[in-house]
């Protein structure tokens, strides 16, 4: 009964966000002006990927790409720079060459390579808030898919016990999805 009414509720509150990605060229950290301190100081630092979820309004939705077991970490620093990578959960094994070859054609292990470019995901750019409307949007600067640079990905920002909870709303035939990824900060490894 808790779950079901955790996922009303939050199906009610992401129905008021409209955090859609636009597709533009990326702004520069120098160029980003006066944004509110409280959420742009939160975000800033190491955050790693506790889960991500999709749900419609029956309930939770299978995920395509990531799995429960996926794992991430998603940086912001003060100067106004992000980089985040997430791996998707039973990536098949591959030995790492001694050097790479460059070579477009060359056939050897090219289902294993096809398997692990599916499940990674990584991308980095400059990142600016917007207090009023709870949004974080990335400016995508280099990517491992070459036709995400230059958007823009806006997410709905949250925070919870020291977690970070990105927010999306998508509309696809007629039916809401919301997609969610829940962060923990991670604490300073060195003393």
């Amino acid at each position: 009964m808790r779950s079901l009414c955790t996922l009303i509720s939050l199906f009610l509150l992401t129905l008021s966000i409209d955090a859609l990605a636009e597709t533009t060229q990326a702004t520069p950290p120098s160029t980003v002006v006066s944004q509110t301190n409280s959420t742009r100081q939160s975000l800033v630092g190491a955050w790693r990927l506790m889960r991500i979820e999709r749900l419609g309004a029956n309930g939770p939705i299978v995920e395509p790409f990531y799995q429960s077991d996926s794992d991430g970490l998603i940086i912001y620093d003060a100067s106004g720079w992000m980089s985040v990578q997430i791996l998707g959960g039973h990536r098949p094994p591959m030995e790492t060459p001694a050097q790479r070859t460059g070579s477009p054609t060359e056939q050897t292990n090219q289902p294993i390579k096809a398997a692990l470019l599916d499940s990674y995901y990584a991308y980095f750019g400059t990142w600016q808030v917007d207090e009023a409307t709870s949004t974080v949007t990335h400016q995508i600067s280099g990517a491992l898919y070459p036709d995400e640079i230059g958007m823009h990905y806006a997410q709905h920002v949250s925070f919870e016990d020291n977690r970070l909870i990105f927010s999306i709303r998508d509309q696809k035939n007629g039916q809401v999805i919301v997609r969610r990824k829940v962060w923990q900060r991670v604490t300073p490894a060195l003393p």
